[in-house]
């Protein structure tokens, strides 16, 4: 899988882009394609920003988070579903794959992360 500096955007999905087809009402029509390391993915779009802050959290991923940024969540936040605002702070694309042990990762508080989702 290509790093996060070699995935470009292709466009908004379309039954015309990059060989992929849908149906004319598929949910994922309106979804980003993204290209990299010869695959074509969907990929994450609306989602707001998350620029670093000084009150992030610093987590140390374990052995055990392989992969599973839910659990990273849960033990941070108390709750699984944000794993994806995780993998926006840390520029992670193919979040079955990171994190690794050992890598450091950064979690925005989450006072924060509802003022981001409230476009505050």
């Amino acid at each position: 899988m290509a790093d996060s500096s070699d995935i470009t955007l292709t466009g908004v999905g379309s039954p015309s882009i990059a060989g992929v087809s849908l149906p004319a009402n598929s949910r994922y029509l309106a979804t980003y394609l993204y290209y990299g390391g010869g695959y074509t993915f969907f990929g994450p779009s609306g989602y707001p920003q998350i620029p670093p802050d000084p009150s992030d959290i610093v987590f140390n991923a374990k052995e055990y988070h392989l992969g599973r940024l839910d659990l990273v969540s849960f033990e941070i936040y108390g709750k699984a579903q944000w794993w994806w605002v995780i993998a926006l702070a840390n520029n992670i694309v193919d979040p079955f794959r990171f994190p690794k042990p050992g890598d450091i990762l950064i979690a925005p508080q989450e006072s924060r992360i509802i003022q981001l989702l409230q476009g505050a």
